[in-house]
């Protein structure tokens, strides 16, 4: 809403809209010092909002920038998707309370209260900015004895009792923050919960698998639920526990993904995934065989919850790809293969050099520095004008004197830039010192709109980061290792990695791992080719 162009106009128009009793101590903080809006301005805003449409929470998507909210989590849903959701939930049935999971500004939260006009609606998040924008729509449609807005943890925070027996319908969309960004108690609460239920949560998982978490710890029988997350759980290993729940606590009743080539949320490279929940389900004599999913653009299909509960992998499933028997001879690439992340060097800018005046290899090593360096069509890394990584010993004595002045200089020079200052310099044993390791006789790209290239590696050029080595545990002739370029280029697809919005696709190492390939024997024979 151009009006409100700023933070500072955006409380404005909540001061001039919320029922100053209704405030906790952090909103009246925010709003210390603020101005309210014009009344011209504030009689647009009631406008917009008493016409369906969310011009506070617009207002404040536009005013911060997506890098500032992701920290926090804060992505607003889509209002076509917002009415998709609750649509879906009442054909679940009538809830008696709705908890809206980490309300944002009220979106769900006053959806659901026009849907469900006798139930009480209570709204959760923990940003006071957040509240505050929710408790001033709710005023302006004069909601105030329906929807109660509490600021808090959603995870730990008490609820409102029921003013009468019935189900809970939890509906909305958990904040997304990286598990990297959580704080040492959010950790610690997700470790006694999952012990409390009896189903194990990795470390690793986000905050928007601390909220499943809880709601699976607070359901009660009869309970429903509409959620959207970020789509990455349905395949990788923390996702293991949020799966587990969906079938054997919560009653999972259909999956929706969204179409992976489009962003469902502006600025988030991350897939949409729709899922539905009814307790009910659990009953044995009411218990449903099959889960009703699709994908994208794509007809529904039932999945049966025996298969679900037996794949590590989900999305495979949703894009109608049953499990297909191993065929015979074949393996895991892991049984005789490892696979590693290239090198890191913490500041490529300064170890990688272009056209190097010396390229002894006493000092530096060519190395592939581009995924595009292995994108060329052939199935053989081309070597040709590579860059080269400065790779220095420990001891700097050990080298020619010549060889030995010119570390001396390129070690000056990256203290002078403060290399030696950054993270990963200081995590290795001298800061100088890059170990360059061997390298693989496979490189492969692991992050693109199309699945992953393969090539030969047959001089072992080493290879930063942007690109996956694989390693042979066991000899491969010249033969053996083409044809397995051969084959992981000619049979390896999208859903055997994870997919992001606009059909960005990565492979993680134990990913690729589980590839299934013709074994080594078949390799060296060729007899995968007939």
């Amino acid at each position: 809403m151009a009006l409100l162009n700023d933070n500072r106009m955006i409380l404005g128009a909540c001061l001039s809209l919320v029922d100053p009793s209704m405030l906790d101590y952090a909103e009246r903080r925010l709003l210390d010092g603020v101005t309210p809006i014009d009344d011209s301005d504030l009689e647009q805003v009631l406008l917009e909002i008493r016409a369906g449409r969310d011009p506070l929470g617009e207002a404040y998507m536009e005013a911060n920038a997506p890098a500032d909210r992701r920290s926090h989590g804060e992505t607003y849903t889509p209002s076509a998707m917002v009415e998709s959701m609750v649509l879906d939930a009442g054909e679940m049935g009538t809830p008696a309370r709705v908890v809206d999971a980490g309300c944002g500004s009220g979106r769900f939260a006053i959806a659901c209260a026009k849907t469900f006009p006798r139930s009480q609606v209570v709204a959760v998040d923990a940003s006071p900015f957040a509240t505050l924008m929710t408790k001033a729509s709710v005023c302006a449609l004069g909601l105030e004895d329906r929807i109660t807005v509490l600021r808090g943890d959603f995870t730990t925070i008490g609820l409102p009792a029921l003013g009468e027996q019935g189900p809970t319908l939890w509906i909305g969309n958990p904040p997304y923050v990286r598990h990297h960004d959580l704080p040492a108690r959010a950790k610690q609460w997700l470790a006694r919960t999952s012990k409390h239920l009896g189903v194990h949560a990795s470390g690793l998982s986000g905050l928007h698998v601390h909220f499943i978490f809880s709601i699976a710890q607070r359901v009660n029988e009869g309970d429903f639920g509409v959620l959207v997350t970020s789509a990455e759980w349905l395949d990788v290993k923390y996702g293991k526990a949020v799966r587990e729940l969906l079938l054997r606590r919560l009653g999972l009743r259909g999956l929706e993904l969204r179409d992976r080539t489009k962003q469902a949320f502006a600025g988030t490279d991350t897939t949409a995934l729709i899922f539905s929940f009814d307790t009910r389900l659990l009953n044995t004599q009411k218990r449903e065989t099959s889960v009703r999913a699709v994908a994208g653009e794509r007809a529904p299909i039932d999945i049966p919850r025996k298969l679900l509960d037996r794949c590590d992998k989900w999305t495979p499933l949703l894009d109608g790809r049953l499990p297909r028997d191993v065929p015979k001879g074949y393996v895991k690439l892991g049984d005789f293969a490892r696979v590693h992340r290239g090198i890191v060097t913490g500041a490529n800018k300064f170890w990688v050099r272009q056209g190097l005046e010396d390229p002894d290899e006493s000092i530096s090593v060519p190395v592939v520095s581009h995924a595009r360096e292995i994108m060329t069509g052939s199935s053989e890394l081309h070597t040709e004008g590579l860059s080269r990584l400065i790779a220095l010993p420990q001891d700097i004595e050990t080298l020619d004197e010549g060889e030995a002045e010119k570390a001396r200089q390129l070690i000056a020079e990256g203290e002078s830039l403060g290399i030696d200052k950054g993270y990963v310099a200081r995590s290795r044993k001298c800061w100088w010192s890059i170990p360059v390791g061997d390298g693989a006789t496979i490189l492969m790209t692991y992050m693109a709109r199309k699945p992953p290239v393969f090539v030969a590696n047959p001089k072992r050029i080493r290879s930063l980061n942007v690109v996956h080595g694989i390693y042979p545990l066991v000899d491969l002739s010249d033969n053996a290792v083409n044809g397995l370029v051969d084959y992981l280029n000619t049979s390896v697809v999208a859903y055997e990695g994870r997919t992001y919005s606009g059909g960005l696709m990565k492979f993680e190492p134990r990913e690729v791992e589980n590839i299934l390939v013709p074994s080594p024997q078949m390799l060296e024979e060729g007899s995968w080719r007939s």
